[in-house]
């Protein structure tokens, strides 16, 4: 028998709690990926909290190096974007040297995956509210990608694991509809069951959907140099292996 997580180590800083972040990774990650992940604890999105939170990320990033990980993933779009376009990469470099080891942030692997996906019109369907949605389509419109529509559920963070996915698919499908020249939807916050859906919304609307978490362990995955045959969680982590 081999041992727990013989093939690779995944590290996880995730601003709030550890939930569907942990169970997605299970349903999609190739035998022997594991995951090591700690929480940050936000309460707010007031900058008090937003600035602790990304102080922490640091303190955290060292412990999961301390304790072996190959690779750190932070979780935080939301987090990273409120502080203006360009922070995420002083933040990585910050991530990476407290860490030891690569990183990515969660608004980070959505741009690589919008080239990835050639997603350059992108419509948004965001469970968040209208402030902390602005922040991430700014973000990624500073990176040279034209949002098309944005929607917002508006659905209280600490609420978020209750949506049902059921109504994910008929949200991300009206907003696809209404954003006909998008070339593809972007689904933000991990703390939705969105990844369960993604294959699912892909079918309905006939293009491709970047969410968080599939997006961020598309993005360790691709650092790792997995190529395994990951079938049924929508396109990007479908194409680890089209590169091999």
């Amino acid at each position: 028998m081999k041992k727990f997580g013989w093939k690779h180590r995944i590290g996880l800083v995730t601003p709030a709690v550890l939930e569907m972040i942990a169970f997605d990774f299970y349903r999609f990650a190739p035998e022997g990926v594991t995951l090591a992940g700690v929480t940050d604890e936000t309460n707010t999105w007031s900058p008090e909290d937003i600035d602790r939170v990304l102080a922490s990320a640091m303190s955290s990033a060292a412990y999961l190096g301390d304790r072996g990980v190959e690779y750190i993933v932070h979780a935080g779009a939301a987090h990273v974007a409120s502080k203006g376009p360009g922070y995420d990469r002083e933040f990585l470099q910050q991530l990476r040297a407290h860490g030891g080891v690569d990183a990515t942030t969660s608004i980070r692997s959505a741009i690589e995956a919008f080239r990835q996906l050639n997603m350059q019109k992108i419509a948004v369907a965001s469970p968040w509210p209208d402030k902390i949605t602005g922040w991430v389509a700014r973000y990624i419109e500073s990176e040279g990608f034209e949002i098309t529509s944005i929607s917002c559920a508006d659905v209280d963070f600490k609420n978020l694991h209750t949506v049902e996915p059921d109504y994910l698919i008929q949200y991300a499908s009206e907003v696809a509809a209404q954003a006909p020249g998008a070339h593809g939807l972007y689904m933000p916050g991990p703390q939705a069951p969105v990844a369960m859906c993604v294959a699912t919304i892909e079918n309905n609307i006939g293009k491709p959907v970047v969410a968080s978490t599939p997006t961020d362990f598309w993005a360790a995955f691709k650092a790792l140099g997995i190529t395994d045959r990951i079938d049924g969680h929508g396109t990007l982590l479908r194409s680890l292996s089209e590169r091999a």
